[in-house]
């Protein structure tokens, strides 16, 4: 929206500069013709000129903001650098690297959770005899008393939910990091392109005034 409204202000100065134009043309012919006195079309020229003055001045303190926009300019190809390196030096993928690792640790602590449950069913292995030794382990291990390998194992299995829910925290949390990065590097990368278009119509904008300035000074003689 502001880039439009100075768009239109630039617009209507070169229309109002450009009718100044075409009225010291008319004057010149004029005087040329004997409609009108020389002094006169000094007066009206000295008079529209100082009016010229002051748009292109108007024109010149909106110009202030090419300075602003190079200054964010620069800050946002900084931050995009700042990114760029941390995708190119290996940040990413040492990311990456540290998901995987707690993965797969989540993964180990899990399989090992359901491999040594507390109250693990007896293995057949086709042998009646086999089964009943490992029934009768069983049934000593269920007894009124735990045992204090029993107990190891119940702190040990508490002591894997509990890593377990550490690790998937701190993988949400780079997942997290790890998006947040990306979305700041495309925000930032559009911010520079409207920057840079910004940028550009001042200049092309500031070219073409200047163009008309010589224009401007090259008629009159």
């Amino acid at each position: 929206m502001q880039l439009t409204k100075q768009r239109e202000d630039e617009i209507q100065g070169l229309k109002m500069r450009l009718r100044f134009r075409e009225a010291a043309i008319k004057r010149l012919e004029s005087v040329a013709s004997g409609k009108i006195s020389a002094e006169i079309h000094l007066l009206k020229e000295k008079e529209e000129q100082l009016k010229e003055i002051e748009v292109l001045r108007n024109q010149v303190d909106r110009n202030q903001e090419v300075t602003r926009f190079a200054m964010e300019n620069l800050r946002l190809k900084e931050e995009i650098r700042r990114l760029k390196s941390f995708y190119e030096e290996g940040e990413r993928e040492r990311m990456n690297e540290q998901i995987m690792m707690l993965q797969n640790k989540l993964l180990e602590a899990l399989d090992w959770k359901l491999m040594h449950e507390s109250d693990p069913a007896p293995v057949q292995k086709g042998s009646s005899e086999l089964g009943m030794h490992i029934e009768n382990d069983l049934n000593l291990l269920t007894s009124s008393q735990a045992s204090p390998w029993r107990t190891s194992i119940n702190e040990e299995n508490e002591f894997l939910r509990v890593q377990a829910i550490q690790n998937q925290s701190e993988l949400d949390a780079l997942h997290r990091q790890l998006v947040f990065c990306v979305d700041e590097k495309d925000k930032l990368e559009r911010q520079l392109n409207d920057l840079e278009k910004e940028l550009e119509f001042e200049r092309s904008s500031k070219a073409v005034l200047m163009e008309e300035s010589k224009k401007g000074q090259i008629e009159p003689s």
